[in-house]
């Protein structure tokens, strides 16, 4: 979604090319745990078909030393 951009009507393509080129990267990928900072990056992995919304780094973290 490249942030709050893609959140205009008119940018809508721009934002499904830019995640169009994530996806392949990470389906091509080792497959490693994603994660995303960015509320944006993990609604828009969350929207992919068979995928649930990735982790905020801070959860991962808080999980590894509980």
């Amino acid at each position: 979604m490249t942030g709050s951009f893609s959140y205009e009507a008119e940018h809508y393509s721009m934002s499904q090319a830019v995640a169009s080129t994530l996806f392949e990267q990470l389906d091509a990928s080792s497959g490693e745990t994603v994660v995303a900072p960015g509320a944006s990056c993990r609604s828009q992995l969350g929207d992919r078909e068979g995928r649930t919304e990735p982790p905020h780094p801070v959860e991962v973290l808080a999980d590894a030393i509980v």
